[in-house]
């Protein structure tokens, strides 16, 4: 079809469903206008239509922005909790940090889902363990669970500082600055590429297909207006989105990893090479579900676990459902591989663009780490152990992911009707709980000076309920621990041998750009790396 043809029809299918858009959330608004106020609930007025949302609308602030804002408004009346309407949908954001407690993990079974309708036969590559709900999404996540276990961690550990080496060859080749956050991008390409589906894929070779695949890897974060609108479509009508068939994932990006992981599948099945990898491990449960019961997680009983991983296993005993919700079908199988690919990409590249940030403008932070770093290695072998010894590392990741979070906010929705402890109210089945994770993150009750950077505050553990980069309880991110463990080889290697320079090309002071929802700084930030003087062994 001609070009011109296509690109006419796409206008008119997105000034279409604005239109119905704007319809339905008006309707919806009309009905819903005073939802927190009849209900007895404190809560910020909103304009009819669009809620709580016109500067996001507006361009004028960030999703991040937005919560922020609430937060403060609704904590400068000193309230636990407040009511405010999110386009047509009623929210309630919870401020007090035992309350989240209880929500994610003590009454978690009251909100157990994030409140994103998936309709898995219309749009499979998207019903993967984050947008999931209900019992298929519990068989699936405990079956999951074993994937990132420490022993699975250190199968790892060789490829990941392989994958780290070279993104610093890679940067080392050329005497321009770099911009961090697409190369931490290629650099977790290659990492996910390699332990999750042993691909050889090297994000910084430049040839056409190699920058396809990094193209739609980043696309998926960056989605155009007709998808954010179509997003907007299906969470104020989850029906009539079904009904219409809308899909929220780009044709072009689903048809490529479908495509992928498929010719992956077939080929490994063809040759009979198993991996010890995430795509082995579904595909060795898809193979179990076809030959008998389903359910147990006998593999992840058998292995010695650290204390954190068996209060995650506690935590999710229950999390098992019927032989048909728990199926690791095909499709399921590409969901989960592609959500692994795309999502975890993007939130830990921008997690390590902000590490290295922090190592050029804080100077004194970025020595003391080389110091703990030869320190621990003291002419030693490199190992899994050794990093796992150095715990200023460990807290400069910490203050890193508290001033720059991968989600400035967390998302529940009440599955069960819940009567807040020690009140009268009732939250009602429907509702959506938003956990403004961001407000935390800067509140000077928790954390004196927020605006500061100091590692050390984290020396101890902070109060339960207010630290929450990864969320918390049986609906936290799946994968943080190999997330967190990727993030620490990679600085570990990079400060063994490496100084981080800012250069004069990064826009100071940083601004993100209004229009992203997740933090991405306006014109990049541009580094140099220069070689230590004093080079640690390996």
């Amino acid at each position: 079809m001609d070009p011109q043809k296509i690109a006419t029809m796409d206008w008119l299918l997105t000034s279409v469903l604005a239109a119905l858009i704007i319809l339905l959330v008006y309707w919806l608004s009309v009905r819903r206008a005073n939802y927190w106020q009849d209900r007895g609930f404190p809560h910020i007025k909103s304009t009819p239509i669009i809620g709580s949302c016109w500067a996001l609308l507006r361009a004028k602030e960030s999703f991040n922005d937005m919560t922020q804002n609430i937060y403060n408004q609704l904590k400068a009346r000193r309230l636990q909790y407040g009511g405010f309407m999110q386009f047509s949908r009623p929210v309630l954001m919870v401020l007090d940090p035992e309350l989240i407690n209880t929500i994610l993990i003590k009454d978690f079974t009251h909100f157990e889902d994030r409140g994103m309708t998936i309709n898995e036969k219309i749009e499979p590559i998207n019903a993967n363990i984050a947008n999931l709900s209900g019992q298929t999404w519990r068989a699936l996540r405990y079956k999951l669970l074993p994937t990132f276990t420490t022993g699975k961690l250190k199968q790892m550990f060789d490829q990941i500082v392989y994958c780290s080496d070279n993104i610093f060859d890679y940067v080392n080749s050329k005497t321009e600055p770099f911009e961090a956050k697409l190369t931490m991008q290629k650099f977790n390409l290659n990492v996910i590429g390699t332990v999750a589906f042993g691909l050889n894929i090297d994000a910084c070779r430049e040839d056409p297909e190699t920058e396809r695949f990094l193209t739609l890897s980043i696309k998926f974060f960056y989605p155009s207006l007709k998808t954010i609108l179509k997003s907007f479509f299906r969470m104020c009508s989850p029906k009539l989105s079904d009904l219409l068939r809308l899909r929220m994932i780009d044709d072009e990006v689903a048809d490529f990893f479908t495509h992928m992981v498929r010719d992956t599948i077939a080929q490994r099945k063809q040759s009979g090479q198993r991996r010890n990898d995430f795509l082995q491990l579904m595909l060795d449960l898809q193979e179990k579900d076809l030959k008998g019961p389903v359910g147990d997680n006998k593999e992840a009983d058998r292995e010695e676990l650290e204390p954190d991983e068996k209060e995650m296993m506690n935590q999710a005993r229950h999390l098992q459902g019927s032989k048909e919700d728990a199926m690791m079908t095909e499709t399921r199988v590409i969901a989960h591989s592609f959500i692994f690919i795309a999502g975890g990409s993007e939130t830990t590249a921008n997690a390590l663009n902000f590490c290295m940030y922090r190592l050029a403008v804080e100077k004194q932070v970025q020595t003391e780490l080389q110091n703990e770093i030869d320190s621990v290695l003291d002419g030693q072998e490199f190992t899994y152990h050794s990093v796992k010894k150095m715990t200023y590392l460990d807290q400069f990741m910490n203050e890193v992911l508290r001033l720059h979070s991968p989600a400035g906010v967390l998302f529940r929705e009440c599955t069960r009707s819940y009567k807040i402890p020690g009140s009268d109210l009732t939250i009602e089945k429907g509702a959506m709980i938003s956990i403004p994770v961001i407000g935390l993150h800067n509140d000077p009750d928790y954390f004196p000076e927020p605006e500061k950077f100091n590692a050390h505050r984290f020396s101890s553990p902070p109060p339960k309920g207010v630290y929450l980069p990864f969320g918390d309880g049986p609906r936290n991110c799946i994968a943080n621990r190999l997330a967190l463990l990727e993030m620490k080889i990679f600085l570990a290697r990079l400060l063994m041998k490496h100084n981080v320079i800012l250069h004069q090309k990064t826009k100071m002071p940083l601004k993100m750009l209004k229009k992203a929802f997740f933090a991405v700084v306006d014109g990049g930030i541009w580094l140099q790396l220069e070689k230590r003087e004093h080079d640690t062994k390996k």
